[in-house]
């Protein structure tokens, strides 16, 4: 079977501007110039989505034996989510039905906050509720103020949920991730307050038992602290075709690996020169922001995360970066290092 690819119009405008637009609310980095001009480029410019299944390699994550959560996103929310399960390492299968990406994320929802508290919280986001609302409790519940949230105030707790990863799908795709689930409450969400998947809940009971899973990976990519801030480590070689990718979070922060297709190469120089310039920065030559593409993510996870991951990659030249807020310094993680370019060749 060959795998699929899907493209939409505004697809890198739409998926940072979800990762944007939602780190608005949880990281403070909605104001997209704290990025630079590279993430200007992601939330401000159209773009491609263009995420390919590779049946071969997610056939090897599917011989691991390990239990199937099977969730299918549509166009108004999400289906087969269970309300309870036990607690281990799940094989997450995600199929997007829907007309657009569709993100399923499992977060630990903080001590004290309800699934209903969490929707309120997000629906809050568009406007300040008003006082005595179960919205404007959320949002307190969150750590700050509607008015603190509006001005990209980071809530505290982000940073100290336990945040299992998940899948990403363009439209039409079904992907596939293997992630650990903790116990506690769990949110599997979109990452994006205004996405049409309401939130749902997840209990996850019991304790995480036995050995973790140890499918051949590809690349390992570990997300590590540096003196200057964070970076990747990258161990092996990207390819063309289907891969499997081992995400390890040994850092103190939570992170996100974007994948994107430039039609030039790039210069680490450059790319890093990219995440530090003003949005309005001129590209470097030959580089036309409407032609990146976002070809593979590796949703949040948080310190002390392991996932894997099913990328498939044609030959071409790739940024891989992560803009979550150091809520240290206010920079975002790919100002701080956490930004790296590679080459496919043909």
């Amino acid at each position: 079977m060959q795998p699929r690819h899907g493209r939409f119009e505004g697809g890198l405008t739409a998926l940072a501007q979800r990762r944007e637009s939602r780190r608005g609310f949880l990281l403070g980095s909605a104001k997209v110039a704290a990025g630079g001009a590279l993430a200007a480029m992601f939330a401000g410019r159209a773009g491609g989505w263009a995420f390919a299944q590779g049946t071969p390699v997610a056939s090897a994550l599917a011989s691991l034996g390990l239990p199937e959560l099977k969730i299918t996103a549509t166009d108004t929310g999400y289906e087969g989510v269970p309300a309870e399960t036990a607690a281990g390492w799940y094989l997450v299968t995600l199929s997007n039905t829907g007309q657009g990406p569709a993100t399923a994320d499992f977060m630990q929802l903080p001590q004290g906050m309800s699934i209903a508290d969490f929707q309120a919280l997000l629906k809050s986001i568009a406007g300040t509720p008003a006082a005595g609302t179960p919205a404007a409790a959320a949002t307190a519940m969150a750590g700050g103020t509607p008015s603190a949230e509006a001005a990209g105030a980071p809530p505290p707790w982000y940073y100290q949920v336990y945040m299992a990863g998940g899948a990403a799908a363009a439209p039409g795709q079904t992907v596939q991730a293997v992630i650990e689930l903790r116990p506690g409450d769990y949110a599997v969400w979109g990452e994006d307050p205004t996405v049409p998947q309401q939130p749902q809940g997840l209990k996850v009971t019991g304790t995480v038992s036995g050995a973790p899973p140890a499918p051949a990976a590809d690349v390992t990519v570990d997300e590590v602290n540096t003196a200057s801030g964070f970076a990747f480590r990258v161990q092996g070689a990207f390819k063309a075709g289907p891969q499997v990718v081992k995400v390890d979070n040994t850092s103190d922060q939570p992170h996100f690996i974007l994948v994107i297709k430039s039609p030039v190469a790039l210069t680490q120089a450059q790319a890093e020169q990219l995440a530090m310039e003003e949005p309005n920065a001129t590209p470097p030559a030959g580089l036309n922001p409407n032609e990146l593409q976002t070809v593979a993510l590796a949703a949040t996870q948080s310190a002390g995360a392991t996932s894997w991951h099913v990328f498939d990659l044609e030959a071409g030249h790739y940024i891989i970066a992560c803009f979550v807020t150091d809520p240290k310094t206010g920079k975002t993680h790919a100002m701080e290092g956490m930004i790296d370019v590679f080459d496919i060749g043909g």
